[in-house]
């Protein structure tokens, strides 16, 4: 970390660090780029529109993100790493045996916000997104076979 940087983590504006900001930034952009991903679509979305969705300029964007494929995958990984959260409870309390309580905390998520379902089934039906859905899918069995 340069003097600069580590000097800029240290300073604190309305109480929160560098870091702190920064982070809050990432998050920010990584729901606006759940919303514009998920109600417009991938290939409709620009780093414009992530940026007016998240109240935030380009600065800040290619601070966190190198491209929009590289917020897709951050909103990808915090997608599946909710729905994984909430999915593995259930098969650790139930396991293979009883997969409906199973499907339920994995759909449930799903019905309650149509952008899950954009991203996660319509969005990544093709191309690279595919095998991240596979690899999704993949993970879940895993996670039921192993309890």
């Amino acid at each position: 970390m340069s003097a600069q940087s580590a000097m800029s983590d240290s300073r604190r504006y309305r109480g929160a660090s560098g870091a702190d900001r920064r982070a809050d930034r990432r998050t920010r952009l990584v729901a606006a780029g759940l919303e514009m991903f998920g109600t417009k679509g991938i290939a409709a979305t620009r780093v414009d529109d992530v940026c007016a969705e998240a109240g935030l300029t380009k600065r800040y964007f290619y601070e966190s993100f190198e491209s929009l494929d590289t917020l897709l995958e951050a909103v990808l990984a915090a997608v599946m790493s909710g729905l994984a959260a909430g999915v593995t409870p259930a098969i650790e309390a139930h396991g293979w045996h009883d997969p409906a309580p199973i499907f339920d905390a994995a759909l449930r998520p799903l019905l309650a916000d149509p952008r899950l379902v954009q991203l996660l089934v319509v969005e990544s039906s093709s191309g690279a997104l595919a095998e991240r859905r596979q690899q999704f899918a993949e993970m879940a069995v895993d996670l039921w076979l192993t309890s």
